[in-house]
């Protein structure tokens, strides 16, 4: 019992962490010097494999494997199809649709691979570290699904559709852990909102302080 107590303070503490380092770049230091968006990215990720390491989990355990990959990519590519079909509808329906899409097309391996290392801390940080503290599933996903998306403040649109992915991506992380497959599903659906809604309205995809200091284009 009390090791368990205290692989939950860890757990809270390693989230709490990874919170604090985010929302301090998105808030207070990020873009202050060349390179802080690196320096940050290799701060959560030092962060994730750190704790993994720390606790003898493997590339199978964080979702870097190949026989979940068929039932993963089965699983995502039904939700990721028909939800990324109803956002370009959607864009067309409001007139909102990029008139570069071509560009953002020709981007989508650059946001499959943004989209795999957003997963690898997703899943293979806060979806197992969230799975130290709660033993539901559905609380777990939810509260997965609440800190991808507290990542994205105070940007609406982003809250809402991070926090849906989120959601989504760790069910199936839950029944098939393959973050190729979720990587995949992430590029697409970041693509389809990129193209549908555009930069105005995505408030180019700002998160934190930059979301007030954005600037549209002409």
């Amino acid at each position: 019992m009390r090791d368990h107590r205290a692989g939950r303070r860890t757990a809270l503490l390693e989230i709490a962490l990874l919170l604090g380092v985010v929302h301090s770049y998105m808030w207070l230091w990020g873009g202050s010097f060349p390179g802080s968006f690196i320096v940050v990215g290799v701060a959560v990720l030092t962060l994730a494999i750190g704790s993994a390491w720390a606790r003898g989990e493997g590339l199978r355990e964080l979702g870097i494997r190949l026989d979940t990959f068929p039932a993963a990519l089965r699983d995502a590519a039904a939700v990721t199809i028909p939800v990324a079909a109803g956002i370009l509808v959607g864009g067309a329906w409001l007139g909102t649709v990029r008139a570069d899409w071509p560009i953002v097309v020709a981007r989508l391996p650059w946001l499959v691979g943004w989209g795999f290392l957003q997963q690898i801390v997703l899943q293979g940080f806060v979806h197992r570290r969230v799975g130290e503290i709660l033993e539901r599933d559905d609380l777990r996903q939810a509260l997965t699904a609440a800190i991808f998306a507290f990542c994205h403040l105070p940007n609406p649109p982003l809250v809402a559709a991070t926090f849906v992915g989120g959601w989504i991506w760790a069910r199936i992380f839950r029944r098939a852990p393959n973050l190729l497959a979720l990587a995949l599903s992430h590029g697409v659906g970041s693509g389809a909102l990129s193209i549908a809604f555009g930069p105005a309205l995505l408030h180019g995809m700002r998160v934190g302080r930059g979301y007030f200091t954005y600037l549209p284009p002409a």
